[in-house]
């Protein structure tokens, strides 16, 4: 969904992460230029140029304070008021099993 909505994927995460990797690959197959940065200080202003809507998510192990200063960043680099929406994603209930010999 976020995909139609934007011309740029912003997405947070370890280079070596398979979930970040697999969601700027999405954001590739779904035709958009999309970035795999580790925070803020990776950010190119260029990338914004005639960009009136950026996407961002984050993998799995991405803190929230990351993303809120890539945010902030994005507001620093903007000509324009930027305005944030949340995404209602899909709520995951999954829970693994210790294996034995580290249950107590």
């Amino acid at each position: 969904d976020l995909s139609k909505m934007v011309e740029i994927l912003l997405v947070i995460g370890a280079k070596n992460s398979s979930n970040s990797n697999r969601l700027r690959d999405l954001g590739e197959e779904c035709g958009l230029r999309s970035y795999l940065i580790n925070g803020a200080a990776d950010i190119d202003g260029s990338w914004f140029e005639n960009i009136e809507n950026i996407g961002l998510t984050a993998g799995a192990s991405a803190p929230e304070v990351l993303v809120q200063e890539v945010i902030n960043k994005i507001k620093e680099i903007s000509q324009t008021e930027v305005v944030v929406s949340d995404m209602n994603g899909i709520t995951e209930n999954t829970f693994f099993v210790l294996p034995r010999k580290v249950r107590k």
